[in-house]
This record gives structure tokens, sequence and C-alpha cells, in this order.
């Protein structure tokens, strides 16, 4: 997990940390990039606790899963524990999601979390930017971007708990599958797609 806590009125987040977030995204397939927005439009109650919980006071922060001191590289080189698969469905204004989580090795006495996250992608917001160097295609007028285009927001999770709902507690053996199933409320102002 790729997150880049950020704001549409942080002018270094428009230009350094857009073109920082993109180019590690293209050059890392297996990242997968979370938006986290503080004190603005795609703020959400979820986003705030990410950023109380890794005490970001500085914008653009950007932290690979555990914590900021992880390299892209050393977190990319660590050996899967788990493989999963979901589906999803939405239904009106409710979303469900089933899967599947297996032990890919065994897995020492602990409690074991998974979080089900309601991400957005194509939400056109005005973006502060210090520079016009991060998308020198798009229109630039009065030191943003009018109309930039915000992917990966993060706005919701199953359990409105950034580690999600406990899924297995004890030790967990290789082979071992545990099934999961939540159900959650889409945001109405939910544009765009919705992973």
């Amino acid at each position: 997990l790729y997150f880049n806590f950020t704001g549409s009125w942080c002018p270094p987040c428009g230009s350094g940390g857009a073109i920082n977030m993109k180019k590690n995204l293209q050059e890392n397939p297996n990242l997968i990039g979370i938006e986290v927005h503080y004190n603005d439009k795609m703020s959400s109650n979820i986003s705030n606790k990410w950023v109380t919980f890794h005490k970001v006071n500085r914008y653009p922060t950007f932290i690979v899963n555990e914590g900021s001191s992880v390299s892209i590289p050393g977190a990319l080189s660590k050996k899967a524990a788990v493989g999963f698969y979901q589906t999803y469905e939405v239904t009106g204004a409710s979303m469900k999601v089933v899967g599947k989580v297996k032990a890919l090795e065994d897995l020492p006495e602990g409690t074991y979390e998974i979080a089900t996250y309601l991400m957005e992608d194509g939400f056109v917001e005005p973006q502060y930017a210090s520079d016009h160097s991060a998308h020198p295609e798009w229109t630039f007028e009065n030191g943003q971007y009018p109309n930039y285009i915000h992917d990966n927001i993060i706005r919701a999770e199953a359990n409105d708990y950034i580690f999600g709902r406990v899924l297995r507690e004890g030790d967990w053996k290789k082979g071992e599958i545990i099934d999961y199933e939540v159900e959650m409320d889409v945001f109405a102002s939910i544009r765009g797609d919705v992973y």
C-alpha cells in the first residue's frame, strides 16, 4: 500500500507530490496507491483516522505499508504471507464484498485483521500546485489546476476502522482458508470508478 497524504489546498501536493505518486505507481505495478486527503472536499472520516494514526503534519507525506521508513523496494521484496480473492457487487447505495483469505505459510499466534476500503477515481476538484510540471498538458491558472482529476481517493472502510475487522485470532496454518463478507454504504456523492 502506497499512501499519499495530500490536500487540494497544498501547492507541493499538486506539483512534486503528484509527480512522485504517478511515477512510483507507473514504475511499480504491484503498488496500490491510496490518496489520503486532509481538510478538503475529498477528506473523510477514515482519511482523518489515517492522518491521526500516522501523526502526519507535513504535506505531501508518502508512507509505504507500515511506516515512512520502509522503502518501496523493501516493501515489494517481502514475501506474501497470505493471498486473497474477492468479488463485489453494488446494488443501489450498498456494496457487498465477499472474499477468501488463505495462509501461504504457517503464521504465529496473533490477531489478523482485514480492511475493506471504498476508493474513488475521477473526482474533479481544483488542485493548487507550486508549478506546472506535474501535468503540463492541463490548464494551469492562478497557481492551480482548475479541473484536476483526483484518483485513488480513500473514502470509507466497511467497519470505519483503518485496519478493518478481526479476521482471525490465534495461529493460522498454511493452506487454511477463511471466508469473509462485508456490506457498506456507498456515499451518495461518489462519482467515477469504485473498486
